[in-house]
Formats: C-alpha cells, sequence, structure tokens
C-alpha cells in the first residue's frame, strides 16, 4: 500500500500547521522573554557552583542569586498565567470591567518596574559570580539598560487619559421635524426595552453607526450617545429593515453607556499612546553611532543598545499582553450581547428582515471600497446585490471618510454567516431576499424631504472640515 503523500496533500497539512505554529509564537513570545534572563541567570550559577573557586568565594551569593532565580521565574510564570484568568472573571460582568482594568495596567506597570531592575541585578550578580575578573563588566550594561528602560517606561504617559472622540461629517436631526421618523425610532425603542440616545444624526456613510463617547459635527459636541443614520442606505431599505437596523444599535448604545465604556476606551486609548511611546524609544536608540566609528566604540554601543532595547520590548510586550487579555474579556462580552440582540430584534421585526438588512449594508459598505464586480460577474456573493444598487441608483453620494467596521469584503461575510447562523437561516437565501434595493415604501420615506436633506449633506461633505484622528470612541456594527 502506498502511503506516500502527494505535493497536494503535503501543501494542505503546511497550510493547516501553519496558523498553529504562528498561534504557539504569539502565545510563547512573552513567557520566553521574561524567562530569558532568569534562565542565563541559573545557567551561570549552575556553571560557577561546578567550579571550585567560585564555590569557595561565594557560596552564600549563589545561594541567594538561586532563590532569586527561582522567585522571577515564578513571578514571571504567575503573571503570564494570572493575567488571562483575572481578566477573564469580568466576561459576565462587563460593566466592572472598566476599573478592573485601570486598577491592572497600573498593578502591570508596576510589576514591570519591579521585573526588569530585578532580572538585570540577578543575571549581573549571577555575571560576577560566574566570574568575577572578566565577566563582571558586563553586569555595567545590563545594569544601566534596565535602568534605563525602567525610567523611560515609567515617563511614558501612563497617568494620562485621552480624551476618546470622533468627527462625523453629519447632520443632526431635529425629530419633531421628522414625524415619521420619529414613531418608527420610538417604536422600536419602547419594543427593545433600549432607550433612544440624545443625538440622532444623518449622514452619507453607508453604515449605520453609534457612539458613546464625545462626537464633533457641524453642529457642535455632542455628549450621551450618538447614533448616525446612513441616508444612502435608507434609500434601499425597507421601513422594516431599516427598523432592524436600528434595533440592532440601540441596545448595544445603550449597554455601552451603562457599562462605563467611555472610561474603558479612554484607558485602553492611554495604554495604546504608552506602547506608542516606548517603540518611539526604541527607535531613537540607533544601533551605530552617528559621527564616531572607532570598531571598539561601535561594539560597546551595540550592547548598550541592545541591553536598553530588549528591556523597552520586554516592557512593551508586558503592557500589549495585559491589554490584550481584557479585550478578549471585552470582546467576548460584546460577542454575547450581540447574540442577545439579535435574539431579540429578530423576534420583534423579523428574521430575514434582519438578515436582509445586514446584508444591504455590508454590500454597500464593501462594494464603495471593494471591486466586487467586474466583466458582467459577482467577484464576490456581496457583488451581486452591490451591482444592483448601482444599476438602480446610479446617483447616490456616499461619504467615506469614516472607517468600516469590517476590514474587508470576507470579513463582513463571516460576519454575515454567524447573524445567519444565529437565526437558522441560510445566507444565501436571504442574499436573493436582499437583491430588493428599490423597496417602495422605502426607508427614505420616514425622512422629511430626503432629496433635499441629501443635498444638504452633500454640501456638509463637499466643504472643509477638520476630522479628527482619533480613535472612535463608539463602534459600528
Amino acid at each position: 500500500m502506498d502511503t506516500k503523500l502527494s505535493p497536494k496533500s503535503l501543501k494542505e497539512v503546511w497550510n493547516a500547521f501553519v496558523p498553529k505554529l504562528r498561534d504557539f509564537r504569539k502565545r510563547s513570545r512573552l513567557p520566553l522573554l521574561l524567562l530569558l534572563y532568569p534562565i542565563l541567570s541559573w545557567l551561570l550559577l549552575a556553571a560557577s557552583s561546578g567550579h571550585e573557586g567560585a564555590t569557595n568565594t561565594a557560596p552564600l551569593l549563589v545561594a541567594v542569586l538561586f532563590t532569586g532565580t527561582y522567585t522571577l521565574i515564578g513571578v514571571a510564570l504567575g503573571f503570564c498565567l494570572a493575567a488571562p484568568l483575572w481578566a477573564s472573571r469580568y466576561r459576565a460582568r462587563p460593566a466592572d470591567l472598566p476599573p478592573a482594568f485601570r486598577r491592572g495596567l497600573y498593578g502591570t506597570f508596576a510589576l514591570v518596574a519591579f521585573m526588569l531592575p530585578a532580572q538585570a541585578i540577578v543575571l549581573g550578580l549571577a555575571l560576577y559570580a560566574a566570574n568575577p575578573k572578566e565577566l563582571w563588566f558586563w553586569t555595567l550594561f545590563v545594569l544601566g539598560g534596565s535602568i534605563t528602560a525602567t525610567v523611560i517606561l515609567l515617563r511614558s504617559g501612563l497617568r494620562e487619559k485621552p480624551t476618546v472622540y470622533v468627527t462625523l461629517r453629519a447632520k443632526r436631526l431635529d425629530l419633531d421635524q421628522h414625524p415619521r421618523l420619529a414613531a418608527n425610532l420610538r417604536e422600536v425603542s419602547e419594543n427593545l426595552h433600549a432607550p433612544l440616545p440624545p443625538n440622532i444624526l444623518v449622514g452619507l456613510q453607508p453604515e449605520t453607526l453609534w457612539f458613546f463617547g464625545s462626537v464633533f459635527c457641524p453642529d457642535g459636541e455632542l455628549q450621551g450617545g450618538v447614533l448616525c443614520l446612513s441616508l444612502p442606505l435608507a434609500f434601499m431599505l425597507s421601513i422594516a429593515e431599516f427598523s432592524a437596523l436600528a434595533g440592532d444599535a440601540l441596545p448595544q448604545l445603550y449597554a455601552s453607556t451603562w457599562q462605563r465604556r467611555t472610561e474603558l476606551q479612554s484607558t485602553i486609548e492611554g495604554a495604546r499612546q504608552v506602547v506608542t511611546n516606548l517603540q518611539v524609544s526604541m527607535q531613537e536608540w540607533r544601533w551605530y553611532p552617528k559621527y564616531f566609528l572607532h570598531p571598539y566604540f561601535v561594539i560597546l554601543r551595540f550592547v548598550a543598545v541592545a541591553a536598553i532595547r530588549f528591556h523597552l520590548y520586554l516592557g512593551k510586550e508586558i503592557v500589549i499582553f495585559f491589554v490584550s487579555q481584557f479585550l478578549e474579556s471585552r470582546s467576548y462580552a460584546d460577542t454575547m450581547h450581540m447574540v442577545e440582540t439579535h435574539h431579540v430584534s429578530s423576534a420583534s421585526v423579523g428574521r430575514v428582515q434582519v438578515l436582509s438588512a445586514l446584508i444591504k449594508e455590508a454590500a454597500l459598505s464593501m462594494g464603495m471600497r471593494w471591486q466586487l464586480w467586474r466583466d458582467g460577474a459577482a467577484l464576490h456573493p456581496l457583488g451581486e446585490v452591490m451591482h444592483l444598487v448601482l444599476e438602480q441608483h446610479p446617483n447616490f453620494t456616499a461619504d467615506l471618510s469614516f472607517p468600516t467596521p469590517w476590514r474587508n469584503p470576507d470579513v463582513a461575510w463571516g460576519h454575515l454567516q454567524l447573524r445567519s447562523d444565529l437565526s437558522q437561516l441560510s445566507l444565501n437565501w436571504c442574499l436573493q431576499m436582499a437583491k430588493e434595493v428599490s423597496p417602495e415604501p422605502s426607508a427614505a420615506s420616514l425622512f422629511d424631504d430626503p432629496a433635499g436633506l441629501e443635498r444638504e449633506l452633500v454640501e456638509i461633505v463637499n466643504s472643509p472640515y477638520v476630522v479628527a484622528k482619533q480613535r472612535a470612541a463608539g463602534a459600528a456594527e
């Protein structure tokens, strides 16, 4: 029997192995970095213990260093285990996550401020114990690198709480001037027990957006929550589909308010700035001197920069690891809330309407940014809907200044597949339902004078307006 694998089979095995290898490298990177100095110290101490001269001159020092090495290994592994376990406690308690994250971030910085010098001291003394006459010189670089990196870390801006805001090219609506829209949104709000935010906006972006932080628009600064409707999308949605998208956004916006997501986002933004500052500090320490190029000086500078960069990199990875654990818990809580919201909205509006509305929104969003149709054929399932949109609405205008909630069409399709699985519906069948892109009446009829509103929005989009580069204080679902 021939058991040889074909080239195709080998390629499939390799393709299946590569993601697992990358995941293993990602998960093992921080433990390996944390254990590098302690293990090197242990090897030096083990070698010095077998050396008669070293053992007789400093037996107490070697014993103390062994204890210190084991302590550092225990603290390093304990942090790698404790951070995920602690973050997972808040998956079912999202309202308690922001203060816990803030406290944990301070604790992580305290750990880094302890670990960097402690590892350097143990390694430096281990070098001395291994060879007091020659290796002691390198302890200067190890200790100097750790002290410099610790000072840079403590000055990287941990205590800063940046204000998180976003700017929108959109118009604030007075619901009294749009009675049909007001009645529709209030009905959705009452059915889902999710209050309307104080600010309802409409823009030319292809998606329905919601934000819980500070929002700047031509009407000024808005606080307390913002729901930004999409006028181009409204022309392609039925009223039931429009209600489905509103029903998808309102509960998540309400949950973000009582879960103190603004505080969480501010802390995350602060941690992101710390990581950025550390990265900049690493780049400022050049490997080679700018002017003096004597070989010995180059070697000494290279060793010094390597010691500083290693400690900066280690501190950065510790912060990233801790933040990522809490982001995973936040993502889990968001997913669970999305599932609950989906079921409630589907029961209120209808499963098919929810899916068809989401498909139209994804098709418009992706179709404006990616080529989904070429030479009379769809390059992606969403391209079938987008092609009909371009045929039946050739003159619509879209504002793409705000980033899409999906990275690419495949991510959008995966999200739609998840939602269809939750509804126990065939996504391809819902795709056929979504091809009705000119319903009568359309959701645009909920607005008073939608054509005039579109002209106002086009003027806003074309007018000079500063767009903030800060990360959005909300989400688009």
